[in-house]
C-alpha cells in the first residue's frame, strides 16, 4: 500500500520540479512560450489526479479483500471505556487510553492512536444510545481520564 499512498506526491513533486526546470530554462528568453508551460502543468495536474483515484482504488481493493471488511460488530460504551467485538477480533480501551472522541455528523470517532481510529457509524444507533455514549463521553472527559492519548 506504501507505493499507491506515495504515488500522487512523487507525480507532484517530480512535476513541479519539472515546471520549474522548464520555466527557469525558458525564463531567459524574451520570446519564451507562456502557453506551453501552461500546458505542461495543466497535464502534470491531471496525471496527479489520476493518481490519486488509483491510489484511492487501491485502497478500497485492499479494504474490501481484509477478513473483516464488512462485519459487523458490537460496540460497548460503559465509564471504564470503549470495546467493541466482532467475529473474528475484539478490542477494549480505557478512558485514559483514548486521545479524544469526535461526534461528527454521521459517525463517532475514537481516536486512540494516529493509524487506531475506530468508528462507530450513528445510523445503527437508536437517539437514547446516542445520548447515552454522550453522556459517557462528556463524564470521561470531565474526569480527566479522557485526553491523555497514547501517542
Amino acid at each position: 500500500m506504501h507505493w499507491a499512498s506515495c504515488l500522487p506526491l512523487y507525480v507532484l513533486a517530480f512535476g513541479a520540479s519539472l515546471l520549474v526546470a522548464i520555466t527557469y530554462t525558458w525564463a531567459s528568453r524574451a520570446d519564451g512560450p507562456s502557453a506551453v508551460i501552461l500546458w505542461i502543468g495543466l497535464a502534470i495536474f491531471l496525471l496527479w489526479a489520476a493518481t490519486t483515484k488509483l491510489a484511492e482504488h487501491a485502497f478500497r481493493k485492499a479494504q474490501a479483500s481484509a477478513p473483516a471488511s464488512g462485519m459487523a460488530y458490537d460496540w460497548a460504551f460503559d465509564e471504564s471505556g470503549v470495546g467493541f467485538t466482532g467475529p473474528l477480533t475484539s478490542s477494549r480501551y480505557r478512558w485514559e487510553a483514548i486521545k479524544a472522541v469526535k461526534d461528527e455528523t454521521d459517525r463517532i470517532v475514537i481516536l486512540i492512536s494516529p493509524f487506531n481510529n475506530p468508528v462507530l457509524p450513528k445510523r445503527q444507533l437508536t437517539d437514547q444510545q446516542l445520548s447515552a455514549i454522550r453522556a459517557l463521553i462528556n463524564e470521561a472527559t470531565a474526569s480527566g481520564r479522557l485526553g491523555a492519548g497514547v501517542d
